[in-house]
């Protein structure tokens, strides 16, 4: 590149720089408004905010409209899909207040209203002594799942990566460390991936987000009938570390409450082929994403790009 490109990105980069510094400050101010405000309130304005936000962003609305009609063809015409952006965009505004609220002096409040079905499953993987890999998704109000865990005294961690502007990635880290949960961050990736393997050996529980697109490290799998590019972190280490897989999920129900599902732990063969069994195990786990979705559709954040849209009709 030469010294003139250079040039012309250096105020590109300060100018995001200050933006994100201005949106960090905002986020602790609301943030501060979290403690002082009643909970209702406080949860009205971000659920109708955050509804207004989704349905006013012409950016958004075609990328979900777009998301929509990849995953579920037809059913999805133009009238339906902007009902389903508002109920979208309400769900988004009440898990940004609940987590807010889980990091203020409501945080049992919140503990209180999840409960957890499925720890059977869950001991049993953990019965092995090789730790747990917990794979799930942005998907209900995954910001809860660690607290809950680690409330009810299971060693949980949550992979995490934080913006690379440094006075959002600050506010983020301060917000988490008052939610009383696990986190790894993961950058340095040589650092994170040291405290997994750690966390792994004193058979505690990884959590790891996997429904976003990967563009390089990734491998290509069935997700809702067209090849989507998937993070193979989970399976290389599964495979790698004899650690069993298990899917874990919150969903928000009617009354306001949340249920954890945790499923079985994943069955897969292992053939000795290495990035074939890696698919496999990627491919599996990401059934069982799409499973969840198309059971709550709405509790899905559905703005990512998850496809590659060049290549489907």
């Amino acid at each position: 590149m030469s010294r003139a490109g250079k040039k012309k990105k250096k105020p590109r980069s300060r100018k995001k720089e200050f933006v994100y510094s201005v949106l960090a400050l905002a986020m602790r101010g609301v943030f501060s408004l979290s403690r002082l405000i009643p909970e209702r309130a406080f949860v009205c304005v971000a659920r109708k905010g955050a509804a207004l936000y989704v349905s006013s962003s012409r950016r958004y609305r075609e990328r979900i409209a777009k998301n929509l009609r990849i995953a579920f063809g037809e059913s999805y015409p133009p009238e339906k899909a902007e009902a389903f952006m508002k109920e979208l965009g309400s769900h988004l505004g009440i898990s940004a207040a609940e987590m807010l609220f889980s990091t203020t002096g409501r945080r049992q409040k919140i503990v209180n209203r999840i409960r957890i079905e499925g720890t059977e499953h869950l001991d049993r993987a953990l019965a092995l002594g090789k730790g747990v890999i917990a794979v799930s998704a942005h998907f209900g109000n995954f910001t809860l799942i660690g607290m809950k865990f680690c409330a009810e005294g299971y060693p949980f961690y949550s992979l995490v990566k934080l913006p690379k502007y440094k006075a959002m990635a600050k506010a983020l880290r301060d917000l988490q460390e008052r939610q009383h949960s696990g986190f790894i961050y993961v950058q340095p990736w040589k650092e994170a991936l040291q405290n997994i393997l750690s966390c792994l050996r004193r058979n505690e529980i990884v959590c790891m987000v996997t429904d976003e697109k990967k563009k390089h490290a990734g491998v290509e799998v069935d997700f809702f009938g067209q090849p989507a590019a998937t993070a193979l972190g989970p399976a290389v280490i599964s495979l790698r570390t004899g650690s069993p897989v298990v899917p874990i999920f919150i969903v928000r129900n009617r009354d306001g409450t949340h249920t954890i599902h945790i499923e079985l732990a994943l069955e897969h063969s292992v053939t000795g082929e290495r990035r074939e069994d890696e698919r496999a195990l990627t491919a599996a786990f990401t059934k069982v994403i799409e499973r969840y979705i198309r059971a709550y559709p709405e509790q899905w954040f559905w703005i990512n790009s998850r496809w590659r849209y060049e290549e489907v009709s």
